[in-house]
């Protein structure tokens, strides 16, 4: 076993409350979350009105109708990106073994942005379903050219170069996009909120085209939990046990590429929620994938949701995009996550 792949595999003891007290509790927080999304922020609306709005939704007033119209969608929105985002970077760290893998640092989140914003802004492609094709289609060609450069030259791609490898690439294509929306700002001027992971805009116009390329996606990764499972123990370990390796890497890495390119297509490229959350509950769920997906289900909406929040209230007039508040939390935690990381080697 490699030295990446046994650090990838180390575990805590379990808590003594247990994995299914711990996913109770998580549900609650999510709950509470979820809440707070729809009464915080501003407008005038206290968390009076929003029970009201929510359990009595008839006569209601002005700020209460806001509240559903705005609010209400982006709520949604945001639950249904974060657990993509979370299940996705799971997954990716599960196939490649790595345990820094995630949908904005391996670059699929900036290939998929990028490919919406050439398609979107050159081509004319629009429409309900033709941003998510777009963003699977963007998020597969640069998953394939990062693992390509990644794995140049070895059988087995090295954790460091293949993150390398994806910040280079994000790097690059990220500062395309950008150079593309200066071109033209009037232009590309909804594109550009987007762009920054800003969910004030959602409605169910944007919500309904993604629900299903991220329903197929978290499919897969429940059909796939028993050969990651297998996977994790090494390829060799792998194969005694049964597991088809091939397939479980082709079905984990489409699960997560679509998984990660509906969420962008819907919230924008939010980086870092599908590094945190894995790591957040790997003591808790160990390496049972099962676990791990079904906790990143949980918490990764609760992680976007609460920064969407954040966003929402540090600012005396305005907002901060939620993407960038991710950004903010999580480069301090990737680098934190890097030193941790003393098995791996380049």
């Amino acid at each position: 076993m490699t030295p990446a792949s046994s650090t990838y595999v180390q575990t805590r003891k379990p808590s003594r409350i247990g994995r299914p007290g711990i996913m109770a509790g998580a549900i609650v927080f999510l709950a509470i979350v979820i809440f707070a999304s729809l009464a915080v922020g501003k407008g005038g609306v206290s968390a009076s009105m929003a029970m009201n709005a929510i359990f009595s939704p008839t006569n209601l007033s002005d700020a209460e109708a806001a509240l559903m119209e705005l609010r209400v969608p982006r709520t949604l929105l945001a639950t249904l990106a974060g657990a993509a985002l979370g299940v996705s970077g799971a997954i990716m760290q599960a196939v490649t073994r790595n345990p820094l893998s995630d949908p904005g640092i391996l670059g699929i989140n900036t290939g998929a942005a990028l490919a919406i914003v050439l398609g979107t802004g050159f081509l004319g492609i629009d429409g309900s379903y033709g941003p998510a094709w777009l963003a699977i289609s963007g998020a597969a060609l640069t998953a394939i050219l990062v693992h390509a450069i990644g794995f140049a030259g070895s059988r087995e791609a090295a954790p460091v170069r293949l993150t390398l490898a994806g910040v280079a690439i994000t790097a690059m294509l990220g500062g395309i996009v950008t150079a593309i929306l200066l071109l033209d700002p009037v232009k590309f001027d909804r594109i550009r909120g987007w762009n920054t992971g800003a969910l004030s805009g959602a409605d169910v116009n944007v919500m309904l085209p993604i629900a299903p390329f991220i329903a197929a996606g978290l499919l897969l990764a429940a059909l796939n939990t028993r050969s990651l499972n297998a996977l994790a123990l090494g390829e060799d370990v792998a194969r005694a046990m049964g597991a088809n390796v091939t397939s479980a890497r082709l079905v984990g890495g489409l699960a997560a590429t679509l998984l990660a390119a509906a969420a962008t297509a819907g919230a924008g490229p939010i980086p870092f929620i599908g590094l945190m959350v894995p790591h957040l509950v790997r003591g808790v769920a160990r390496a049972d994938q099962r676990w791990t997906f079904a906790f990143a289900l949980v918490l990764s909406p609760a992680l976007l949701l609460t920064a969407d929040i954040l966003g929402r209230v540090l600012l005396r007039s305005g907002e901060i995009p939620a993407g960038i508040v991710m950004a903010v939390i999580g480069v301090p935690v990737f680098i934190l996550l890097v030193g941790r990381e003393k098995g791996v080697r380049s």
